[in-house]
């Protein structure tokens, strides 16, 4: 193994033998989101959480989910944070259709009766009314009824069927056991009273506050989705997935170890391939965070191996590390993608580890 690589992983071993971390959540400040709105995320995420509902603008009291975040955040800061997102692209919004509401607490647990205005009696019975066609017939449900049949009362004939109007040779006939319903009334019990529309009353099943559709609380309830990429990219934060392309076993082993013990808060999945060739094919199938690659390869110049890589994904981080000093070479790596140039050396030894540091925090930040 080069000296330059044992000094590295000896260097900074012994460093996180010292500074060893406990876990967690990285999803990295930038100019998209503040550090609420990752909190925010982060909690929705890891509570396996894509969608939640509000009642209301402005209204989290009904919401379990909010309701627990609110000891990290405060309402106010919650209701500008779903603002925030929604602009930024990390939520959905959708208004759902109107639901009535306890004008006390909120609530959408209403239980619906209906009153005769005349007595206020809930002893409502609703009765559909009926047209026979054939005859002109028309009355309530129960003149039709006939030991459990549908009888016209006044040409006796049995309906089995709903209406059912032909067309032949652009003439009308109808179907003499057909009917029509032509809505509904409704019979108060208690007093008798035939009545088109029943006052219709709201009980509150959580705080028994009783109220009609009056001085009901009418709210348009707003669903919040995470959209799946971005679910994705939230939930997988905190793993890596490198590949290092050395055909060298011995380093790209010992820059793997470095790796793994640049923090202790990610997951690593760090691949290893010796030639450009089985490169290319692994980053089609696979989207890796960072590639590692040096530029002596066996089979694939290393410019050209960058270029290639930069073709198939252009947002793969790509570091460049190679035993050649050479300033010419470097400005052709960092203008065909490469997003830095190190050369091995002693000398480089910290400016390495932070580079490699840099670049892996860069692959968690969210898009």
């Amino acid at each position: 193994m080069a000296n330059w690589m044992k000094d590295i992983i000896n260097s900074n071993i012994s460093e996180n033998s010292r500074t060893k971390k406990k876990s967690k959540l990285l999803v990295e400040n930038n100019n998209s989101l503040t550090e609420l709105e990752n909190c925010f995320l982060e909690y929705l995420v890891d509570s396996e959480y894509s969608e939640f509902q509000i009642s209301s603008e402005g209204n989290i009291s009904q919401n379990i989910i909010l309701q627990k975040i609110k000891e990290k955040i405060s309402k106010e800061n919650i209701f500008n944070i779903l603002v925030s997102l929604e602009k930024k692209g990390y939520l959905e919004k959708n208004v759902l259709g109107s639901s009535v509401q306890c004008p006390d607490c909120y609530s959408k647990d209403i239980k619906i009766t209906f009153s005769c205005p005349n007595c206020n009696s809930n002893k409502i019975i609703k009765n559909e009314i009926i047209e026979h066609p054939y005859c002109g017939y028309r009355g309530n449900k129960s003149q039709f009824n006939k030991n459990g049949k549908l009888v016209c009362p006044q040409c006796l004939s049995i309906l089995t069927r709903k209406e059912k109007i032909n067309k032949e040779n652009d003439k009308k006939f109808v179907i003499v056991n057909s009917y029509l319903i032509n809505g509904s009334v409704f019979k108060c019990e208690e007093c008798g009273n035939i009545i088109n529309k029943p006052n219709i009353n709201f009980t509150c099943n959580k705080c028994e506050t009783k109220f009609n559709y009056k001085n009901a609380e009418y709210q348009n309830p707003i669903k919040y989705v995470i959209p799946d990429e971005k679910y994705k990219n939230i939930l997988n934060r905190n793993k890596v997935k490198i590949l290092i392309i050395e055909d060298s076993e011995l380093e790209a082993e010992s820059l793997s170890l470095l790796i793994e013990n640049i923090d202790d808060y990610l997951e690593y999945e760090v691949t290893i391939t010796n030639n450009g060739t089985n490169a290319l094919l692994k980053i089609e199938k696979t989207k890796y965070n960072l590639v590692i690659q040096d530029l002596g390869l066996p089979d694939i110049n290393g410019l050209t191996l960058l270029q290639e890589i930069k073709k198939i994904d252009p947002e793969t981080l790509v570091l460049v590390y190679t035993g050649r000093d050479d300033r010419e070479t470097a400005v052709k790596a960092m203008k065909l993608g490469a997003s830095e140039f190190i050369v091995k050396n002693n000398q480089n030894i910290e400016a390495f580890i932070e580079t490699l540091k840099n670049n892996i925090q860069k692959t968690q930040i969210l898009k």
